[in-house]
């Protein structure tokens, strides 16, 4: 059996292993269009010089000869030739039997007038991207980051760790809307401030002005005109199909699979960021394992997985974003006390979503009461300070107790 996987990423090498496992006797062959098995959620700690290149990898040293794969970096798909059952690539062509596309997801570049074809504008999802980012630390170049989302704010830190002043564009209120409020947002946005970020937010990039192909100036959508050496696009991804053209492989906005992971053409699998599904790493690695047992012959939806969770941790301030706070309709609690802050939304009993900045120990109790919509009798008093004695019907709580029994005993 010819297994041929196009990507490299968690969803990609997840369904190797799996496979090996599962056929001790078949081929694989993983494809990557740059060097591959890196984590591009550790990209912007490349750029800050927390990582090097080596220790971005998300595998083991010996992870090709102890799975027998055949790993081909540096090469692009042009195409799939189902009836052929052909891999189409620029180095020639690659038969399969079973086929595993799990190409994940490229950055999404606004299609506004000469950005797309400027030399000195990237997104910020491989490492090329990261290494052009990273080569500009310690230059005089003014920085401009289209978007505050995860990926904008994460390169952003990056490079205040590095001295480098750079504006942020958002058409957003606040930065990170979907994982703040406005308390939580300006607590991170004036520490950012403070070291050398410059936010306009509720405007959007209206035009570009060039010299030659590089870009000089962005102009917002009120007029502004902002100086920009270089442009960092972090407003969002798309699944990476266009090598899928004339496949005959259903897409929409994503390729489109069943429960077993499986796309409208007989032997072709999908998983990952590519299938629009979910765009967190452990539901790309449960869709992989799925997707690799479906391919030798199992019978395998995947598992379950949590996707709404975020986390950040900027200037030593973590935080977490579980669910979600609707505007309407809901019930808010809210609790303030200095270094912290915590806003929660609360429908017919169950907690549909909280936002907490500071100590955020209870994370783990409090997705699972939104996961499996726990009803209870909610304030804010017991949403902020619940614990594990809440369920046990301990008189107390045991981590309190065993903190003044560590104390008792240091004295």
């Amino acid at each position: 059996m010819r297994y041929v996987i196009i990507g490299s990423g968690a969803a990609g090498l997840a369904a190797a292993k799996t496979i090996r496992e599962r056929d001790s006797g078949g081929s694989i062959q993983i494809l990557s269009h740059d060097q591959g098995a890196y984590a591009r959620c550790m990209l912007h700690l490349f750029v800050s010089g927390k990582r090097t290149e080596e220790s971005l990898t998300f595998v083991q040293k010996d992870f090709w000869e102890r799975y027998q794969v055949e790993h081909i970096p540096y090469t692009t798909v042009t195409g799939i030739d189902t009836r052929r059952k052909k891999v189409r690539t620029k180095r020639g062509d690659l038969p399969y039997d079973r086929l595993l596309i799990a190409s994940g997801s490229v950055s999404s570049i606004p299609p506004i007038p000469g950005l797309r074809e400027a030399e000195n504008v990237s997104g910020f999802r491989d490492l090329a991207d990261a290494v052009q980012v990273k080569n500009l630390c310690g230059t005089d170049q003014k920085i401009v980051i289209m978007g505050s989302g995860l990926v904008g704010v994460d390169v952003a830190y990056a490079l205040t760790e590095r001295k480098m002043p750079l504006t942020i564009v958002d058409m957003a209120p606040r930065m990170s809307p979907r994982q703040t409020d406005d308390v939580t947002a300006g607590i991170y946005q004036r520490k950012f401030e403070e070291a050398g970020v410059t936010f306009w937010f509720d405007r959007g990039v209206g035009s570009v002005e060039k010299e030659g192909n590089r870009l000089t100036h962005i102009v917002l959508s009120d007029g502004t005109r902002i100086p920009c050496d270089y442009l960092i696009a972090a407003a969002g991804v798309r699944p990476n199909i266009g090598f899928l053209q004339d496949s005959g492989i259903e897409t929409d906005r994503g390729i489109g699979v069943d429960a077993k992971m499986q796309t409208n053409v007989p032997d072709v699998y999908a998983a990952g960021d590519v299938t629009g599904l979910s765009g967190i790493w452990p539901a790309a690695v449960e869709q992989g394992r799925a997707a690799a047992i479906n391919m030798t012959g199992g019978d395998q939806a995947p598992g379950e997985i949590y996707s709404m969770r975020n986390t950040m941790n900027f200037f030593g301030i973590p935080m977490i974003s579980l669910g979600i706070i609707p505007e309407t309709e809901c019930e808010i609690y809210t609790e303030e006390t200095e270094g912290e802050y915590g806003i929660a939304a609360v429908k017919d009993g169950c907690i549909l979503g909280i936002h907490k900045i500071g100590r955020i120990d209870h994370s783990g109790i409090w997705e699972y009461l939104i996961k499996n919509k726990v009803q209870g009798d909610w304030n804010a008093e017991r949403i902020f300070h619940i614990s594990a004695a809440d369920f046990y019907d301990f008189p107390e709580d045991t981590r309190s107790r065993r903190a003044a029994v560590r104390l008792a005993s240091e004295e």
